[in-house]
C-alpha cells in the first residue's frame, strides 16, 4: 500500500503550479502558521473560491533522492479515504514545484483539512489553569463522538495506534474528530500481522503493547481511549511514566498484575517472565475513587471494563457504545451542553504553556 501511495505521489510531484485543483486556491498573503513538525508546518488559509478558512499541511520535498516522510504517507493514505463526522479529512492534495537558481527543485506537498479549533491537549491544559473541569455530559458527548469515530476506523480494519489528548480535535460548533494518522496501520482482523512493537504516546500505552512486542489488535485504541476518558476528568493523565518500566509499574499497581486466569496467554511472554513484575492486586475503582468521590458511578463502570490487561477481555468498541453511560441518557442533550461550553469558552488558536506532563512521543522504528 504505502509503495502504491509513494508511485502516486511521484507522479503528482510532476505536477505544475498551474496544475492545481481549482476548487483549493488559497489566500498566501495572509497566511497564520498554527503548528510545526517535523516535516512540514500547518497554516491557517482561505479559499478564494468558498471564502472558509482550513487548515493546510505543507510538507517540503528536496530532490528525487530525499523521500517522502513515511509517516506522511500514511496519513495521506487514510484520510482521503475515510469519511465520517468524527475522523478528520483531507479535503484536496496538491503541490508546488519550484526550482532554485542551482537547479535544485523543492517540492511542497499541500494538504487541506477541515480547520479545527482546537486539540484537547490545549483545552485540558486551559481548564487546569483556570481550575475549570468539564460535566459528566460534556465528557459524555465527547466520548461518544470519540468513540463513534472509532468505530468507524476500525470497520475499515484500521490501528490509529497513536490516541491521546493531543490528537483528538474539536471545532467551533462541538464536533469532535479523531486526527493525525501518521501512526496508522491497515490490519485485516487475521492472527498473524507483523506490527511495529513500539507505538502509541508512552502515557497512553496498552499493556500488551508494552508487553509482548507486537502482539496487539484494534483492542489496544479501546485502551488509549480510556486514558483519554479519565484525563478529561482530571484534566491531566492517569499515568505519567518516564519509561516503560515504570508504565508497566503503574498500570500494574491499579490494575493488578496478570495472573494465569486473567491473561493466560501473557505468561508464556519472554519478557513478562524476564520481567518478573511485583504481584499487585486490582484495586482500579478504588484508586480513582481515592483521586474523585464524586467520579460518575457509569463512567467508572465503564472504564473498569475498559482497563483490562487482557486485550481478548476488555471491551470492544461497539460494547463500549452499548454501555449505559451512554445508552441510557440523552446524547442530544449533552452534546448541547458541551457545544454550549465551546461557545462560550471561544477557544480560538492560541499558544499554551508547555507543562511537564505533555505526552512525548518516542522515535518509532517502522515495520511496513
Amino acid at each position: 500500500m504505502i509503495n502504491q501511495l509513494n508511485k502516486e505521489l511521484e507522479r503528482v510531484d510532476d505536477l505544475k503550479s498551474v496544475d492545481i485543483c481549482q476548487e483549493f486556491e488559497f489566500q498566501t498573503l495572509h497566511k497564520e502558521i498554527l503548528g510545526r513538525g517535523t516535516y512540514g508546518k500547518v497554516y491557517k488559509m482561505k479559499n478564494k473560491f468558498d471564502n472558509k478558512n482550513y487548515a493546510v499541511k505543507c510538507i517540503k520535498k528536496q530532490n528525487e533522492k530525499e523521500g517522502f516522510p513515511i509517516t506522511s504517507l500514511r496519513e495521506i493514505k487514510f484520510l482521503t479515504t475515510l469519511d465520517q463526522e468524527n475522523v478528520i479529512k483531507i479535503k484536496q492534495i496538491y503541490t508546488r514545484v519550484k526550482k532554485n537558481k542551482n537547479n535544485i527543485k523543492t517540492i511542497k506537498t499541500y494538504c487541506a483539512m477541515d480547520l479545527m479549533a482546537n486539540d484537547f491537549w490545549k483545552l485540558l491544559m486551559k481548564n487546569e489553569q483556570q481550575r475549570f473541569y468539564f460535566t459528566t455530559n460534556q465528557i459524555r458527548s465527547i466520548l461518544y463522538q470519540c468513540f463513534k469515530g472509532l468505530q468507524y476506523i476500525h470497520s475499515q480494519n484500521i490501528i490509529h495506534r497513536d490516541i491521546k489528548s493531543a490528537n483528538i480535535l474539536v471545532n467551533e460548533e462541538g464536533i469532535v474528530k479523531i486526527a493525525d494518522f501518521g501512526l496508522a496501520k491497515f490490519c485485516p482482523k487475521i492472527e498473524g500481522v507483523k506490527k511495529t512493537p513500539t507505538v502509541v504516546t508512552l502515557g497512553y500505552r496498552a499493556p500488551e503493547v508494552l508487553l509482548t512486542r507486537g502482539q496487539y489488535s484494534f483492542q489496544l485504541d479501546v485502551w488509549s481511549m480510556g486514558c483519554f476518558a479519565v484525563e478529561l476528568n482530571f484534566n491531566r493523565p492517569l499515568f505519567k511514566a518516564k519509561d516503560e518500566a515504570q508504565q508497566i509499574q503503574q498500570i500494574f499497581e491499579k490494575c493488578g498484575t496478570p495472573t494465569i486466569e486473567t491473561w493466560p496467554e501473557i505468561m508464556k511472554s519472554d519478557y513478562f517472565i524476564k520481567l518478573n513484575p511485583q504481584k499487585y492486586d486490582r484495586k482500579f475503582i478504588s484508586s480513582i475513587r481515592n483521586m474523585n468521590m464524586a467520579f460518575d458511578d457509569e463512567l467508572l463502570d465503564l472504564l473498569d471494563k475498559i482497563f483490562v490487561l487482557n486485550p481478548n477481555v476488555r471491551l470492544t468498541v461497539e460494547q463500549v457504545l452499548l454501555h449505559p453511560f451512554f445508552t441510557n441518557h440523552n446524547l442530544e442533550l449533552c452534546f448541547e451542553q458541551f457545544k454550549e461550553y465551546i461557545m462560550k469558552r471561544n477557544f480560538a488558536q492560541e499558544k499554551v504553556i508547555t507543562r511537564a506532563y505533555k505526552p512525548v512521543q518516542e522515535n518509532i522504528q517502522f515495520i511496513i
